[in-house]
């Protein structure tokens, strides 16, 4: 239907769709069912891919599991219809046809218009073995099915905008691999683990981690195995809470810098390795979503004979730098303190390792283990060393990230963006020049507060009374010192000795202005 015919083509798209999901367990998966159910009520039916575990939960215990979560719990007292038109599939991405029953293959293969694949393993130290199953077999395979699919009008790859970090300038295009994925799949099922962590680095070459290589090789499936079906790839860049759906600051997991700030808002981490001048590239999950949404319409409307690639990134409308996004994080973190604080919160970004762990040692470890030996005294299970050595080992895989800049173009995003009517733009924005850093940073941190150190707001004041009272020590403290080291200079100096003592008088009236 055209936009002359109707004034939300996009909506109207998915109605009595039948759509397929991977990943649909995921943060990104969770908002994109939240955003086909809310806004694209007349969906038929969406079928979840769910992997069955043997070991831990069943299908429906999962599904269970899904449906508890903040971003849909909700959603079933809006209307209990919702819940019925999710539809779980058991299978498993590595195994041929995705290891799904005839029975489910059957209707897969007869009614799925979109599918929707997100399915990835995102760990940055993962093994190469598990990242190629998952990432490239696994879409390897997903494929095969597709090709079978008589009604399929797109298929919407979620990649990432840093699966060609090798490069400095990332268009929206596809670039050809150095290895053959077909050779790589092959090398990690028959070679044993030892050989592949060997031959792991000169694999990845110019790659930072598994991730970002198999993610680019998996575009090269794409190029080969999706001709003739109707594809869109989306290259988000580091994905952090929503702007507004499913409400304001959620997300569900302590991915990239999530931790870090998690922990900095406790006054656990002082310090990290980051160029403070190079551009945060950080984009809202629901903003993510939209694009994918809006990407399935498209091409599923256009039908372009090629591959369109969308690199979704904030730094060339709307750029961040680091030291702006920490500067609105602390500042954040101040007006609402988490109740678990031990320190007063603060985050020094040093491009030089020496400097990065002389503090790390002096302001982390050190009082991480004096506070551990506090809370064994007590009888109680010592956390924060092993918290700050798990925290510091993630920051270590982030800091490729963190220390360099890319020039990433986003000319299709713009142009998909400018194909949307008024209307559809406002039930799907992903324009990124709608952010306000400051307030999308503010309810990023109450996020964190909220979702993932499960604080209640109820326990601001008393949380606001102890960050009071961490500050008057903090000061008092670092005075003292200062205090001290003049002395130690000025013991032979009657003029430094009387300033000394005006400052004494000063510092005493200013305590007594401190309510305790």
């Amino acid at each position: 239907m055209s936009n002359q015919n109707n004034d939300s083509p996009t909506k109207e798209f998915y109605n009595g769709r039948y759509i397929f999901v991977t990943g649909g367990t995921g943060f990104i998966g969770k908002v994109l069912l939240h955003k086909l159910l809310v806004s694209c009520p007349q969906i038929e039916r969406i079928y979840l891919l769910l992997r069955n575990r043997r070991d831990t939960d069943s299908i429906s215990s999962r599904l269970s599991n899904l449906w508890s979560s903040p971003a849909l719990n909700y959603l079933e007292q809006l209307d209990p219809k919702y819940k019925d038109k999710i539809v779980p599939v058991s299978g498993d991405l590595s195994k041929p046809q995705l290891g799904i029953g005839s029975a489910d293959l059957i209707n897969l293969k007869n009614q799925i218009s979109i599918v929707f694949h997100l399915a990835a393993t995102i760990k940055f130290d993962e093994t190469l073995k598990n990242s190629v199953t998952i990432n490239m077999l696994g879409t390897k395979r997903l494929l095969e099915l597709c090709r079978d699919m008589e009604k399929l009008e797109a298929l919407v790859y979620v990649s990432t905008a840093f699966s060609n970090c090798d490069r400095f300038v990332i268009n929206e295009m596809l670039y050809p691999s150095k290895y053959d994925p077909e050779h790589v799949i092959k090398c990690t099922q028959w070679m044993d683990d030892e050989t592949l962590k060997v031959i792991t680095p000169l694999l990845l070459g110019k790659h930072p981690n598994t991730y970002t290589f198999t993610k680019a090789m998996a575009e090269n499936i794409l190029r080969t195995d999706a001709a003739g079906i109707p594809t869109a790839i989306v290259r988000p860049s580091v994905i952090l809470s929503s702007v507004q759906e499913p409400f304001p600051g959620w997300l569900d997991n302590f991915n990239g810098p999530n931790r870090l700030i998690a922990m900095c808002s406790q006054g656990l981490s002082r310090s990290v390795i980051c160029d403070k001048t190079k551009q945060a590239e950080v984009v809202p999950v629901d903003f993510v979503v939209n694009v994918i949404v809006c990407a399935a319409w498209r091409i599923a409307t256009t039908r372009p004979k090629e591959i369109v690639v969308y690199n979704f990134c904030s730094s060339q409308l709307n750029p961040i730098n680091f030291e702006t996004f920490v500067s609105y994080s602390l500042k954040s973190m101040k007006l609402h303190p988490s109740e678990k604080i031990v320190f007063n919160p603060n985050l020094t970004l040093y491009k030089s390792k020496m400097r990065h762990n002389l503090l790390y040692l002096l302001f982390n470890k050190l009082p991480a283990l004096v506070l551990d030996t506090l809370i064994l005294l007590k009888g109680k299970r010592p956390y924060l060393a092993d918290q700050i050595k798990r925290m510091t080992s993630k920051m270590e895989c982030l800091e490729f990230f963190l220390l360099n800049d890319w020039h990433i173009l986003d000319c299709n995003v713009q142009s998909l963006n400018l194909s949307l009517t008024p209307k559809d733009r406002d039930e799907f924005p992903f324009d990124v020049t709608l952010i306000d850093w400051e307030a999308y940073i503010n309810n990023y941190v109450l996020g964190v507060r909220k979702f993932l150190l499960k604080e209640k707001d109820e326990s601001l004041p008393v949380a606001t009374k102890r960050l009071r009272r961490i500050m008057t020590i903090y000061w008092l403290v670092k005075s003292f010192c200062i205090i001290f080291f003049v002395l130690k200079i000025a013991q032979k100096s009657s003029f430094f000795t009387d300033r000394l003592s005006s400052l004494l008088l000063y510092l005493i009236k200013l305590l007594r202005m401190f309510r305790f």
